[in-house]
């Protein structure tokens, strides 16, 4: 088999009628999470899958997994949710996908060309061994679709907003378990709050969120801009696409390949895009040293960017891979932000507990691991429902 399959979890309720699935397709990775719908709606894990390292040019990959998901709901009712990347200018909810909605989304394509072009192929796969299920989008961008007006544009001319270039906003499935997990299993109160999530995995994001609504997140058009992260530049001087093109006849594609799989961690260490490698490695080699605090610089400078945009900071939230288990990471981010009343109990911190913030604090600064398979299944109950 061209991918490496594994899988993650027990089997909780075999017996069980109703089935929902939820599907993450990465850039060489797709991870599958089947639920049970119990009474009342309760959603219960049955079980993890994960296919690594999957070839893009091929789906058969996903044969074993989709054989194993069979295996497990024959024979009974099974919804399909899919996350994409990208909704583009019409899609700002989560909706069943239809073959209108399948074409619209591959027109989108354009504003997410290396995330949602392999999602759309994945759906198509799941559409043809389950013709039954019902199939859903979650789109990344759903949750910032109430941006405000200022937070949207771009600074380009007015023309273009008509065409769909505006800030979107990305990783929104996670920002909405993030203050999900706040609101109903730590029991603090959102209303009013001023809030940071920083989202730091291979892809990187931060969202600024009041009374419980986004109001301002670094990301915008596309998923490569914003914070520096594995492979992508994230902000650059739009200048410097001209110059390789000019300097280095560079055409489009080459620059955006090199801008999202050459740049960003792995392009100013010169060494690797894994963050534990460059920590590791980075009292000996200059480039990954450089690299750790090149990418601890711009998500403390958009923290402090975004409290701006709220006039304050209440609390701030690390996620993500990055986010939830590298302390070095969170201290290094935290340093000098005292002024917006960050303290950091670096016990709590190297523990990784869910709150590491001091007593002396004025932000409550929490580590929540995200799940985004979670509120997956939770919007389609909801679109079952309607």
């Amino acid at each position: 088999m061209g991918g490496e399959w594994y899988y993650i979890g027990i089997m909780t309720e075999a017996s069980a009628n109703n089935f929902l699935l939820t599907v993450n397709r990465g850039s060489s990775s797709v991870k599958c999470t089947l639920f049970t719908i119990g009474l009342g709606d309760e959603l219960r894990l049955v079980q993890d899958w994960t296919v690594a390292h999957l070839d893009n040019e091929s789906q058969t990959s996903l044969q074993d997994l989709i054989e194993s998901i069979t295996a497990l709901t024959a024979g009974k009712s099974l919804s399909i949710g899919h996350r994409i990347t990208h909704g583009g200018p019409h899609y700002t909810e989560h909706t069943i996908i239809t073959s209108e909605v399948l074409g619209a989304l591959k027109d989108a394509a354009v504003f997410a060309p290396l995330h949602t072009p392999v999602q759309l192929a994945c759906v198509e796969v799941f559409m043809k061994a389950f013709p039954e299920a019902m199939q859903f989008a979650c789109f990344d961008t759903a949750f910032f679709s109430s941006l405000p007006r200022v937070a949207k544009q771009t600074g380009l001319p007015r023309r273009f907003e008509a065409e769909g270039v505006h800030r979107y906003g990305f990783h929104g499935l996670s920002y909405e378990y993030v203050m999900q997990h706040l609101a109903q299993e730590m029991g603090l109160s959102i209303k009013e709050k001023r809030c940071v999530i920083a989202h730091l995995g291979s892809g990187v994001s931060l969202a600024a969120i009041h009374n419980g609504m986004p109001v301002d997140t670094t990301m915008g058009v596309t998923p490569n801009s914003g914070v520096p992260m594995s492979t992508r530049s994230g902000d650059v001087d739009p200048g410097v696409v001209a110059y390789l093109q000019k300097r280095h006849g560079m055409g489009v594609d080459e620059c955006m390949n090199m801008l999202n799989f050459e740049a960003g961690l792995l392009g100013v260490s010169g060494l690797t895009a894994d963050m534990e490698r460059l920590l590791n490695e980075a009292s000996t080699h200059i480039g990954a040293e450089e690299a750790v605090a090149f990418f601890c610089q711009a998500v403390k400078k958009q923290i402090a960017a975004l409290a701006a945009t709220m006039g304050g900071l209440d609390i701030l939230v690390f996620t993500g891979g990055m986010g939830d288990k590298a302390p070095v990471i969170r201290t290094r981010v935290c340093e000098g932000l005292q002024f917006l009343g960050i303290e950091v109990d670096e016990d709590s911190n190297a523990d990784n507990q869910s709150r590491i913030s001091s007593d002396e604090s004025r932000v409550l600064v929490h580590v929540i691991p995200t799940n985004e398979a979670l509120v997956m299944a939770q919007h389609g109950l909801h679109l079952m429902q309607r």
